[in-house]
């Protein structure tokens, strides 16, 4: 649906002296194409758990664990863990994370054909 405005447009001299006035009438067309759409969903089938975490950090994974990379990440891109696992089947997993400091993490979980991250609290 198209919108219609109407502009009251006053134009004055330097010295406040009115010099013109008039009205615009004119019409925004909708555009309802314009935007991006994204056929990403952002639904994984990790979680991790307790999120924020102290002691434990455990991850869940819905297919299993098979030939991964599991690293972990401050927001500053430094590498804090990483282990890399072969031929297991795992669906659940614990990483002790009580030596890190305080502060915001990011797991990421590399597979033959996958990658995941997630973020997660130390306190």
């Amino acid at each position: 649906m198209n919108k219609k405005y109407l502009l009251f447009v006053l134009l004055l001299f330097i010295s406040g002296h009115l010099l013109s006035q008039d009205t615009i009438n004119f019409t925004i067309p909708e555009c309802p194409n314009i935007g991006i759409k994204s056929n990403l969903s952002t639904k994984t089938p990790l979680k991790l758990y307790p999120n924020p975490v102290q002691n434990i950090l455990f991850i869940e994974f819905d297919d299993g664990f098979n030939n991964y990379q599991i690293d972990i990440y401050d927001v500053y891109g430094k590498k804090f863990f990483s282990k890399i696992k072969t031929g297991t089947d795992k669906k659940y997993l614990g990483i002790n994370v009580e030596k890190l400091s305080k502060g915001i993490y990011i797991l990421s979980i590399k597979g033959r054909n996958t990658s995941y991250q997630k973020k997660f609290i130390v306190f």
